[in-house]
């Protein structure tokens, strides 16, 4: 075993470099994230060849005193920071004094500063950690920091470089992030020659990322404004409609930090609440500001990871937030402003009664069932209190109901719509506290369980939901009663589908339990090109408005689109 001894400042240097400038978007933002904490209103980003071969940043920020250009260029120099306990309340981007010797070390390295005013410019050279040229030089208060040659001397961190192309993309992202996280402060950015991003000073966060999550998506997406326990949530996120198969249109800021963490982008599809499909993301761009003291940003050189001394409170508050913005903002409840009276026309006499499994339950319904259903209202009256009214005029192919709602007109999809009536109704099951009448069955049904699961815990599953169910033996469950609030049974085959699943069956209880109830209102709900009649139109109306999710079913598919009166009136050229 060789000896230990210490690294030379070149070699750690390059160490260092390996961790913080991982390719030449690393670069830029904490060339960048220099500049914001500089103070300044402009930045300007000049790159060639995706960066490996320049990467120009100048700014009008406070600019470095002449006398401290070579320190600047010193592992661990900084002004951010002077003691230990600064820390702990870290408010700036960066601190950890790495950013300039790590560059430096593996690219060449032109600065040029001023602090304005009679102060004296000055130019510093250095190349692979040496430094070349130092000399006084004329500038603008501000700096401008010119990289030329990124790992020209580490060849091998170079090959694993993706294209100039595809570099340049994620640089250019990059920028569009910072961005986000910097109100006040002006972006251009020049990529081989072309304008690519140009934010001004002024431009609202809307307007910011629609820079990098686009135009249409951006336009659509829903604002957040929310959050508790002295954390502040704000931004923009989608549901459904503009999901993606990859998780690349997210953005999380955590007091002015481009952050990446996995849980709070799972408190943004909670708060969404199975908006999204499965497999899909929402687009999201969030800015969470907390306690600084409350967020522990030394965990990784390069910054983008963060940890908090109290995770679920900010889980709970991002959740919570985006849940208030996506369900009672864009997608407004029908019913929640103020009381409501349908006109339904009439295409016929109700239905007999029909308890078949995919039919509306309008008569012969248990008494529980019943009392859920709203008072039928008369027809052809107006609100009962100052508010919307919702007509349906009509259904079209056995499978979308035309409903005028004011200003709007909703094409309904009636399937969906059954979908989250029914979810709703075993999903109040679930948290209800007992004492749910139960509705015997004539012969016990029988439900053969995947291997490996359990009999006696699947029978504890459904006693909770007010199911009477016991083993059958090692292998099957006996289901003699469902709830008396069931409206839909349908034979039970969504129990026999549930059940057999060998991946639920390793799922927990909540995962199962919601599973049911996705598994029921699918199985229950009518069919698309079922034909509904007058009353039953009325009733699924009258109990999509009862619900807190009245715009997705619980796949995350659309319930209804909308139109409103002046888009017609505009393709009409009435207006």
């Amino acid at each position: 075993m060789k000896p230990i001894v210490a690294l030379g400042p070149l070699v750690s240097n390059r160490i260092a470099a390996g961790e913080v400038v991982e390719r030449p978007a690393s670069l830029a933002k904490e060339l960048v994230e220099n500049a914001i904490d500089a103070g300044a209103t402009r930045v300007e980003i000049t790159i060639d060849g995706g960066g490996l071969d320049r990467v120009r940043v100048s700014d009008d920020g406070c600019g470095i005193p002449a006398d401290e250009l070579r320190l600047a260029f010193e592992r661990h120099a900084t002004s951010k920071i002077t003691s230990a306990e600064d820390l702990g309340t870290v408010g700036t981007l960066g601190f950890r004094g790495e950013a300039l010797a790590s560059i430096a070390a593996v690219a060449r390295v032109e600065l040029v500063t001023s602090t304005g005013g009679d102060a004296a410019g000055g130019r510093i050279r250095i190349e692979g950690g040496r430094v070349l040229e130092e000399t006084p030089a004329g500038r603008a208060r501000g700096t401008t920091l010119e990289v030329t040659g990124l790992f020209y001397n580490t060849p091998a961190r170079r090959k694993f470089l993706r294209t100039p192309a595809t570099e340049g993309r994620v640089l250019v992202r990059s920028i569009g992030e910072l961005a986000l996280a910097a109100p006040g402060v002006g972006f251009a950015v020049t990529r081989d020659g072309r304008e690519v991003l140009d934010i001004a000073v002024d431009a609202p966060f809307r307007a910011r990322a629609a820079q990098i999550l686009g135009k249409e998506a951006t336009a659509r997406m829903v604002e957040v404004k929310g959050g508790a326990d002295g954390i502040e949530v704000t931004g923009l996120v989608s549901a459904s409609d503009f999901s993606r198969t990859r998780p690349g249109h997210q953005v999380l800021l955590v007091n002015g930090r481009v952050v990446s963490d996995a849980s709070l982008a799972h408190a943004v599809v909670s708060g969404i609440g199975g908006a999204v499909p499965g497999g899909k993301h929402p687009l999201f761009a969030l800015h969470i500001r907390t306690d600084p003291s409350r967020v522990d940003v030394n965990v990784h050189p390069t910054k983008r990871e963060v940890r908090f001394t109290a995770k679920d409170r900010v889980f709970s508050a991002v959740r919570g937030a985006v849940a208030e913005a996506v369900f009672g903002v864009r997608f407004d409840r029908m019913g929640r402003e103020g009381a409501l009276s349908w006109k339904v026309s009439a295409r016929g006499d109700p239905p007999a009664q029909d308890t078949r499994q995919g039919s509306l339950p309008l008569a012969g319904r248990s008494a529980a069932a019943t009392a859920a259903r709203p008072a039928p209202a008369e027809s052809g009256t107006e609100p009962r209190e100052a508010g919307r009214t919702l007509r349906a005029v009509g259904e079209v192919w056995g499978a979308y109901l035309v409903v005028e709602d004011g200003a709007r007109l909703l094409i309904v999809d009636q399937h969906a719509a059954h979908e989250r009536v029914l979810y709703d109704e075993i999903r109040l099951l679930a948290s209800s506290e007992g004492g749910v009448p139960v509705q015997g069955l004539l012969e016990p049904y029988v439900v053969d369980l995947a291997p490996g699961q359990n009999p006696e815990d699947a029978a504890a599953v459904l006693s909770g939901m007010g199911f009477d169910a016991r083993p059958g033996g090692p292998t099957s469950l006996l289901v003699d009663g469902i709830p008396g609030s069931l409206s839909q049974w349908g034979g039970g085959e969504f129990l026999a589908e549930l059940f057999g699943s060998a991946e639920l069956a390793r799922a927990g209880a909540a995962r199962f339990r919601d599973a049911l109830a996705k598994s029921y209102s699918c199985k229950g709900a009518v069919k698309f090109g079922q034909r509904l009649h007058a009353e039953e139109i009325d009733y699924l109306l009258k109990r999509l408005a009862a619900t807190d999710v009245p715009r997705l079913c619980p796949h995350g598919r659309p319930i209804y689109l909308e139109v409103r009166k002046e888009e017609l009136d505009d393709r009409f050229e009435r207006t």
